[in-house]
Parts: C-alpha cells; structure tokens; sequence
C-alpha cells in the first residue's frame, strides 16, 4: 500500500470519527433544549414569562399564558412551525362557552317572582305564554333578600315559591340565567358598596368574603339554574356606602372583585354552574364607547398581576351587555357598535366568547308600537345573521309594570313589555287610552313569529276582559 493510499484512509477514517461525534453532540443538544422548552412552559404557565416578569402584566393585548410557538396574542409564532400550540386559559375555561348556541336566542326577561307575589301574575300562566312565544331562554331575577332574609337566615316559604317557578320553566325546556344583585352590608340588604381598601383586615375585604358567601348560598340551594349573572349594570351603579359617587376608575375595579368573588363563590357550590358578567350597559344608548372603556378596564385589572387570578375565566366564563337604543334601529350601526364590544374580549382572552344579551327591548313611551314590532323582527334576523356570538337575547319583557312606579321608575320604564300589565287593577294606559290587562301587543306578535313560536297569546287575559279581544 502506498503512502499516499495510506494518508487518504487516515483522512478518511478521521472524517468518520467526527461525523459521528458530531451527530452525537446534536443529540445532546436537542435533549437538552427539549428539557429547556419544559422548563420555560412551566414557568410561563405559572405566571412568569422568560424576562422574568409577570405574564399578566401586559396591557393592550391579550396576556394568555402560552407555550413555545406561541405569542402573547394567543397566535402562531412564524418563527416557530413545527409545535403544537397549546394555551393555558386556566381551570375555569370551558370549550363550551366558547362558540353561542342561538337555539337559546329567543329570550326574555321575566321577573316572575315579582309578577307573582306583588302584581298577582300567575306564573304558570307567565311561563306558557313566554313557551307560546317561543321563548328558550329566562333571565329571571332571584330576589335574593326575601330568599335569605340575611347571610345566616331563611325564607322557607319564598324558597320553595322560587323552587316553584324553577320547575315550571323547566317543564318547557326554558334555560335560566339567575341574576342577583344587591349584597349584606353594614347598612342592611341594598346596592350599596363600602369604598375599596385591600389592606388586611378591612371591613372591605371581610365584605368580599361575605358577597362570596351570599353567592355560594344561593346558588347551592338552587343547583337547578346553571347561569349566574354577577350584579346588574354594574358600570351603572350608585351610590357609596360611605357616601359620593363611584369614579368609573373605582368601578372598574370593585366590580374586579366582585366578579373574582361571586365566581369562588357560584363554583364552591355548583362547579357545573357558570358564572356571567354582570351585563354593562351605556345610559345614553349604544356607541357611547362607555362599554368598551369598562370592559378595557377591567381586563387591565385581571392582567395587571395585582389581582389573585390573571385567567378571565375566573372572573366570568360568559360575556354580558344591554345594548339599548331607544328610539331607533339602525342595523348597520348596531352590529358595528356590538362587534366592537365583542373584539376587545377576542383581543384581550385571544379566543371566543359566548356573550347574553340580557336586556334589550323598546319602550312604547319612547317609539310607536309599529315601528317596534318591525325593528324586532329584524333584531332577530341581524343577530342571526351578523353577531353570532350571542347565545341568547333576553327581550325587556315580559310584560308592563305599573309597580315600578312606586319606586320612583319614570312611567317610560314600565312600558317596555311585550304585553299590557296584566294586574285589573292597574290603569295601564297608552295615548291617554286604558289597554286591556295581560293583552298582547304588535311586539308580542312580531316576536313570536322571529322565534318560530305558535299558540295563544291572551293567556294572561282576566276571563272578563276576553270579549274585548279583537
């Protein structure tokens, strides 16, 4: 064998040995960023990004907790093709909260306890009208105070009343959302909250741990009702306790707790229940921006890293808002002004939502009867149509109430209803001219063919009033 044979296998034996060194070092190399990549997802998970810092401390955008090949917006990373995308949204998220179902779209608002024990509406006779119109979903208000008369105590007989209603919704497959207002305070049983002082020991923070309990109350005594809404147009509030106003500011961030609170609370006792953001509302009607401004506010909050939980399903798994308009509708900029609301929660959780509209309705003190059964019927048709994400449209409702006037309600409130109140003995009036009681308006009409229902609509008619029936 020649030298020259004998370099060139040496050369060649040398280039093997490094092929294969080099190969093994890949493999080390990939282990070790695999173990790497582990390590990072958990602190991320955590609530700690790679810098060091909280996760959820990012403003603007969403701040989901993510794994490699991931970005804070809940999106691919182009730099990272080959993994999976796996999102943390926390043990509160449900995938069936995500997309609506508007099977439940037809919906009203049916203050049933109320009708029944201080306006004398048979409530039987409430649940197969709203069945006839074709109604699938309740917003019921639980009257929490006559329920409990205080954290520690009961009302027997209005519990089984309520029961009572329950079961009767149910028996025509009619889905509830349980709203409750109100809390225990110092003052009694009101709307009214102390101002916020987080430091330990405060009377604020022992307020909070009641207002869990109140929702932990009510809600294992009624295992029957699934939705929980958390307050009232809570961006709409009062008074407080101590006296002045709430700035929007303070708002913001007490309803943060509440909703925190109220869902600890609504998951201890039910942890197939779900709880519903309190549905924000703008006074001066929809496109104000003071919706978008609120909802901003309180996703500031939640990932801020100053509250317990930077998950927003820990705070509410379904969105809420009363999209009011007054005197008109507009589809175009109906649908324009809601889809706005709708992308700072797809922006801010970086997924979907479902969202309730749980009041919205026209008021005969405010538009003629026409034109509201023909904006109702294309509310129907835009919702199903342009904005399906919401599940279900509770209709401000069921029927006229004179009651609201002895609590200083202007006579306008009282005349949103699909129907004429229903008591005899309250002058409910249109044009200076009486209706007849518990008779169906246009609205009622139109509604009931949107939603596909069938059957009588003069149920709630007194027996002696039928005659005067056209």
């Amino acid at each position: 064998m020649t030298k020259k044979r004998i370099r060139i296998l040496a050369f060649q034996m040398v280039f093997l040995m490094m092929t294969v060194m080099l190969g093994a070092c890949r493999s080390t190399t990939k282990t070790n960023s695999g173990e790497s990549s582990s390590s990072a997802e958990i602190a991320v998970s955590s609530g700690i990004n790679t810098s060091g810092t909280e996760s959820g401390s990012q403003t603007g955008s969403t701040s989901r907790k993510t794994a490699e090949g991931k970005n804070n917006a809940g999106v691919s990373d182009s730099t990272s093709t080959t993994k999976k995308k796996v999102v943390d949204y926390g043990a509160n998220y449900r995938s069936d909260m995500v997309k609506a179902n508007q099977e439940y779209l037809a919906g009203a608002v049916y203050i049933s306890f109320e009708g029944y024990k201080f306006n004398g509406v048979d409530y039987k006779k409430g649940m197969k009208v709203l069945h006839n119109l074709g109604v699938k979903c309740i917003r019921n208000s639980m009257f929490t105070s006559l329920l409990f008369p205080s954290l520690d105590s009961r009302n027997e007989e209005d519990i089984k009343l309520m029961h009572s209603i329950l079961a009767e919704a149910a028996r025509y497959d009619i889905q509830i959302i349980g709203e409750v207002s109100g809390n225990y305070n110092k003052t009694g049983f009101n709307d009214k909250i102390p101002k916020r002082d987080i430091t330990q020991g405060s009377y604020y923070l022992e307020w909070l741990s009641n207002y869990e309990k109140m929702f932990y109350t009510i809600v294992k005594e009624f295992p029957e009702i699934t939705y929980w809404e958390i307050q009232n147009e809570p961006n709409n509030a009062g008074e407080l306790m101590e006296g002045g106003t709430y700035t929007f500011r303070e708002k913001a961030d007490m309803f943060t707790d509440m909703l925190l609170y109220a869902s600890r609370g609504i998951h201890k006792a039910n942890p197939d229940a779900i709880s519903v953001m309190g549905g924000i509302t703008e006074t001066t009607g929809l496109g104000s921006g003071k919706n978008k401004q609120f909802l901003e506010l309180l996703y500031d909050n939640i990932f801020s890293g100053k509250w317990p939980s930077t998950y927003p399903d820990d705070y509410f798994q379904v969105a809420a808002w009363h999209p009011y308009t007054f005197y008109y509708f507009d589809r175009e900029s109906f649908v324009k002004y809601n889809n706005e609301i709708y992308n700072i929660i797809k922006k801010r959780e970086g997924k979907d939502k479902k969202v309730f509209l749980t009041e919205f309705g026209f008021s005969d003190g405010m538009a003629k009867q026409e034109d509201i059964a023909k904006w109702t019927m294309e509310l129907f048709k835009t919702l199903r149509q342009d904005m399906k994400y919401v599940e279900s449209m509770c209709y401000f409702r069921e029927f006229n109430d004179l009651n609201d006037l002895s609590w200083g309600a202007e006579l306008s409130l009282t005349m949103y209803g699909l129907f004429y109140d229903p008591n005899p003995d309250h002058n409910d009036l249109l044009n200076n001219v009486r209706q007849i009681p518990g008779a169906p308006k246009p609205v009622a009409y139109a509604f009931q063919k949107a939603a596909g229902g069938k059957g009588d609509l003069t149920i709630m008619v007194p027996d002696k009033y039928k005659s005067q029936l056209k």
